[in-house]
């Protein structure tokens, strides 16, 4: 399950790359997508979050998809086959992470904003997108309509822990340089700007910018503020900074000789060097820091490694998680097993004799109905192990499991 929700998180960061080439493309030009991708590949905000399981990636994936769509409906003949899928698109970023599922708001603006077509194609149009959105939206999760009391109990739960919480304003975290970084927002803001100013990109950078306020202003309610509820902003901020080099590019080559193809090639360059100093000086840094960190699994099957003999018995704590490629390393037997109750069932560890066993492997949970075993207090556990948070996440509580192994 780890490793597929990963390929999945992966694929869809690749696939949002390839999107903000597609839509920076249809906007700037050619060389000016692959350039909007290049920093897309390479900033820190994306990066980071497209190496373990994480929905933002996919929803970032989904509402690209539907700003790509909506960008071809306004020119292709066959534009209710691009409504469609922009629909379709925001119906799936909405199943990801409801609150992504606002790009609508763009898909459909794109719609009303666009020249020359009739009120009855306009209306028609809108009324395809939120058919196929809907549509997408109970194909991928069905549950919201056969229990939709359930849904409403987790949107209620996230509340409450977003309620619990206070993190650094999502700007201060923008402007870190293992997030976005102050130069790339600086001139991102100047690229919108410039888009803004160009007849033919205006009507679809209001569109984007409708999804971006409602999407800010859902979230700023709130005073927990994790970048990650921002991830499908990033792409567009990328796709923003290029159209701010394409401008100066343009600038100057209305002041000299610079031909058109050049100037592109200029902006290429600009921002190829760009993207190398981000890679040098935020993301590979960043990444040394975070492959510098080993899990405290790892660390606490180390251990094990070291004292469990071939006829040794290993009972370990099912909530941990542990890979079990990690346990196979282990000599001896090892047991998994529910340390837990849950709503319909005991632990599976109370059917256990825990003394049967020379080690066990628990923690201390927090989840659940009851805490996980512990021996009496005379015993002190063999090794004590918190999960070290990654640099780049600090605010993952996930990261500070907490492992306690007792040697009877």
């Amino acid at each position: 399950m780890v490793l597929a929700g990963r390929l999945i998180v992966l694929t869809a960061g690749v696939g949002t790359v390839l999107l903000t080439i597609a839509l920076a493309a249809r906007l700037l030009g050619g060389w000016q997508g692959i350039a909007a991708g290049l920093l897309a590949a390479v900033i820190p905000a994306l990066v980071t979050r497209s190496s373990f399981v994480i929905v933002d990636t996919p929803a970032t994936f989904f509402v690209m998809g539907a700003l790509v769509a909506a960008s071809l409906m306004t020119t292709s003949p066959r534009a209710w086959r691009w409504a469609a899928l922009a629909g379709a698109s925001s119906g799936l970023a909405f199943t990801s992470k409801y609150p992504a599922g606002a790009v609508a708001v763009a898909t459909l603006a794109v719609v009303v904003l666009s020249p020359g077509w009739s009120s009855g194609r306009r209306l028609g149009l809108a009324a395809t997108q939120v058919t196929t959105m809907a549509g997408a939206a109970v194909v991928s999760m069905p549950v919201l309509l056969t229990r939709p009391g359930a849904v409403r109990r987790d949107i209620d739960e996230q509340a409450a822990i977003y309620n619990a919480k206070t993190s650094v304003s999502y700007l201060d975290q923008l402007r870190r340089p293992a997030e976005v970084g102050t130069l790339l927002l600086v001139v991102a803001i100047v690229g919108v700007a410039v888009l803004l100013a160009r007849g033919p990109t205006r009507r679809f950078t209001i569109a984007w910018l409708g999804f971006a306020l409602v999407l800010l202003a859902f979230y700023l309610r709130s005073s927990y503020q994790p970048l990650r509820n921002l991830l499908p902003l990033v792409p567009d901020l990328c796709v923003a900074a290029v159209a701010a080099v394409d401008g100066l590019a343009r600038l100057v080559e209305r002041r000299t000789a610079l031909d058109r193809r050049r100037a592109a090639a200029v902006v290429m360059a600009a921002v190829s060097c760009w993207a190398s100093w981000i890679v040098i000086d935020q993301s590979w840094p960043l990444q040394d820091q975070r492959n510098a960190k080993v899990d405290h699994r790892v660390k606490a099957r180390r251990w094990l490694n070291g004292e469990v003999g071939p006829g040794d018995r290993v009972l370990v704590a099912e909530e941990l998680a542990f890979l079990p490629s990690e346990l196979r390393r282990l000599e001896g037997e090892v047991v998994v097993a529910r340390f837990l109750s849950t709503r319909t069932s005991p632990p599976t560890v109370a059917a256990l004799d825990v003394d049967g066993f020379d080690y066990v492997v628990t923690g201390r949970f927090e989840r659940g109905t009851g805490p996980g075993w512990e021996p009496s207090t005379s015993v002190p556990p063999a090794l004590d192990l918190l999960g070290t948070p990654v640099q780049a996440l600090t605010g993952w509580s996930t990261n500070r499991e907490h492992i306690r192994i007792y040697e009877q």
